[in-house]
């Protein structure tokens, strides 16, 4: 093969070797992103304690690499406090921040 041709054939390589270490992050299937967002819900949810009127759970749609995350909102008779809960994907565990200063 002549140079040019052994450049562009590498190249080429290279490039389908990125677009396929890509393809696991569009792999997943609109129902598994449904499930991922429930559990990171309802774990965050159940994170929240005390006497509470309202909780809401604002996932983020889908985190980063490692972790998922989301907002949570909680209204009480005292006010609303917000505060971040971070959802550990390897473990399946979560944990809430102290309430975010407004």
């Amino acid at each position: 093969m002549e140079p040019p041709v052994r450049s562009l054939i590498a190249l080429l390589l290279l490039v389908s070797c990125q677009i396929f270490a890509s393809a696991p992050a569009f792999a997943s299937s609109d129902d598994a992103w449904a499930e991922f967002h429930q559990e990171v819900e309802d774990t965050c949810r159940a994170l929240v304690q005390g006497e509470v009127d309202t909780v809401d759970v604002n996932v983020v749609p889908f985190g980063s690499e490692s972790y998922g995350a989301a907002v949570v909102t909680v209204t009480a008779s005292w006010g609303t406090e917000r505060s971040v809960c971070i959802f550990d994907k390897a473990s399946r565990k979560a944990e809430l921040t102290g309430p975010l200063a407004e």
